[in-house]
Parts: C-alpha cells; structure tokens; sequence
C-alpha cells in the first residue's frame, strides 16, 4: 500500500535526494568542506610575526634596541632594514609589509638633549585587521622605550627621593578588554561565518528542491504523496532538509565552542533553540521565494544574492547601528542578524538569558511571517 501525507512526502524526498548526487553534495559534502576550510583558516586564532619593514638613520644603540624590540614584538617581524624610507613604502604598496617604522636622524642625541623626537609609523590600514594589530604593537614598543627614558630622566633629576608615579605618566587609562582580550579574531570571525556559510547551503538546497518540482513537472507526483494536501507535502518535503541541516548545525556549533575554543558562558539551550529556528527560518524563506518567483532559475538568484549578502549587514564587522536606513532594514529581515546575536551573547559574553528573549521572539517571528505568501498561493 502506497504511503501518503507527509510521511509519504518525506519518503518520497529521500529517494529523489538519494537519486541525485547534487543533493548530496550541497547538502552534506560541501558544508562540511566549507566548515574544515574555515576551520583550518582559524585554527591560529591570533595572527603572529606580520612582516614590517625599519628604517633606521640614527644609528645608534637606542635605535637598535627598537629595532631588536620591535622584531621580538610576538604580532610583527621585521623582515627589511631599508636605507631609505622610498624603498619601505615600496614594500608596501608590492604587498611585502604591512608597516614601515622609520627612525629620524639624531634620535638618541635628541632624547639625551631633551627634545622629543618623533619615530614615525607609516603602515597600510586597507587591510583592516593587519594595520591595526602592526599599529598596535608598533605603538606599544614605543610607548615602552619612551616611559623607561622618561623615568630615568625623572630619577636623576630626583636623586635618592622617591618618584612620583603621576610624573612619569600624569594621567593613565585603565583599560579593560571585555570578552576578547586576547584579540582572537575567530571568536567573532569564525563564529559569523560558519552559520553565513550554513544558510547559503540551506536556502540554495531549499529552493532548488522546491523549485525543482514545478521546472521538472512533477508537482502532481509531489502533491499526490502528500495525500493532495499542499501543506503535509509541503512538511513532507521539509522534514528531511530540517534534520540533516539542524544535524550540521550541531556540528556547527561543536566546531565553535570545542574546536576554535570559544568560550561558552551562556546557556547550550538557548543557542540550541535558536538554532533549530534559524535552520526553519531559512526554509520558510526558501518557499517563500519561490511562491514569489515562480521559477527556479529566479529563485535560485534571488537566494544566492539574500544569502550572500547577509554577511555585510549583521553588524559583525560594521556596527548596524551606523548603517543608513536601507541597510538597516535590510539587516532586519535577515534571521542570521539575530541568531548570531544569540550566538553571541550566550558564548563569549555570557549575557543573562534573559536579553535572549528578543532575538529569539524574532526568529520565531520568521515563520509565519514568511509563511503568508506561500499559504495564499496553497
């Protein structure tokens, strides 16, 4: 006896993605090549020895040990002593430094003068997170060098009396790192990506498997196992799709927290249930594209360009609260924006669970919003 409803719907499911390699890769294969390629990209979560070049035309034995403690700085390596500074900042622009320190004429007479000479960082902030870590380290080695000058001055015009703190640095920042001090870019990196990578792959299976149907003619077949109910053909169809990316997810979620070494200081549960929200959420937009579309080859266009350009408006890398209007409601209907924000802020920020009723109220949200369309052409 033939099996109907949405049991039938899924079994039917199963045997079309088990007849079509494309399924399987797009499904399994390439999400899981895509999460190891990220891993293996991530798996030194700090970037160490960026390359700088010196020049230095002092000299002298205080522009030496700048050059010996810049090099021993554990974020840059010096890999060039130019003569010139024309020859450093051609380093740069051909890519083979990051920065160029140049050390002035007299520098070391000018400190025993007491002038304040000025050592000069050019570096190449195009790249944002190389310009800032070699600007970071650069600054910090001077700094170092320049306070230890300042407190021998202070102590031989001092004598045997004691010093002072505020005469060596008058006002001082204490400065607190919160949730990332060690300026581990895959906390925040690896853990956006690996989920803006998962919804391109649910989306683009969603669609193609949807909109398959209706290019191949065999949406009469597809309604027939769901026992001529669009909606149990329809719960049929995604109920597959639902238990392998939710089962990535996990692996997903594994690949964060014990691989890359996130911290987790929330609730698993929380992160749990949004996850299983956001693989749903996307499979609802999925069929809403394609109610709204009609057609594979537009459904399949319009998910690529929702998916991928997901990542730019999440606020991981640019705060959503300065984008412009548009782009702030373009943020808005994406569910990655609030997945993520759960992610989050139950991982590395260990924020109270409570703050996590927002953005998971909206991921629920997705559903039956996105299920309007397709429920009236059902």
């Amino acid at each position: 006896m033939r099996t109907t409803g949405v049991h039938g719907a899924a079994k039917r499911e199963l045997t079309r993605m088990g007849s079509r390699p494309l399924y399987l890769v797009v499904t399994l294969i390439l999400p899981i090549v895509c999460f190891l390629i990220i891993l293996a990209l991530f798996s030194r979560g700090v970037a160490r020895d960026l390359p700088i070049a010196v020049c230095d035309l002092d000299h002298s034995a205080l522009s030496r040990k700048i050059v010996r403690l810049l090099d021993a700085s554990p974020g840059i390596t010096v890999i060039a002593s130019v003569a010139d500074p024309s020859a450093g900042h051609l380093m740069i622009r051909q890519g083979k430094a990051y920065a160029l320190v140049l050390i002035p004429y007299r520098l070391e007479s000018d400190v025993l003068a007491g002038k304040a000479p000025v050592v000069v960082n050019y570096y190449n902030n195009e790249f944002l997170l190389p310009g800032s870590l070699v600007s970071r380290d650069i600054r910090s080695v001077i700094n170092s060098i320049s306070k230890g000058i300042d407190l021998r001055q202070i102590q031989k015009r001092a004598g045997s009396g004691s010093i002072d703190a505020g005469a060596v640095e008058p006002i001082r920042v204490d400065q607190h790192e919160l949730f990332n001090p060690y300026l581990n870019y895959a906390y925040f990196l690896a853990t956006a990506l690996l989920p803006t990578m998962l919804q391109i792959f649910v989306l683009v299976a969603c669609v193609y498997a949807v909109g398959s149907e209706f290019k191949g003619g065999s949406a009469g077949e597809w309604l027939a196992a769901g026992g001529g109910r669009v909606w149990k053909a329809v719960l049929g169809k995604m109920i597959p799709y639902t238990v392998i990316f939710t089962a990535l997810s996990m692996v997903m979620i594994i690949v964060v927290f014990a691989f890359l070494g996130v911290p987790l200081k929330g609730k698993m549960v929380v992160i749990l249930a949004a996850t299983i929200c956001f693989v749903i959420d996307y499979e609802v937009i999925s069929l809403f594209i394609v109610s709204m579309t009609a057609n594979l080859r537009l459904s399949l266009n319009f998910a690529a360009f929702y998916g991928s350009t997901a990542f730019a408006f999440v606020g991981i890398t640019f705060p959503t609260i300065g984008l412009p209007l548009v782009a702030k409601t373009w943020a808005a209907i994406i569910p990655l924006s609030y997945y993520l924000k759960v992610l989050t802020d139950q991982g590395i920020r260990g924020t109270p669970a409570v703050y996590a009723f927002s953005p998971l109220a909206k991921l629920v949200g997705f559903i039956p919003a996105f299920l309007v369309l397709p429920a009236l052409t059902m």
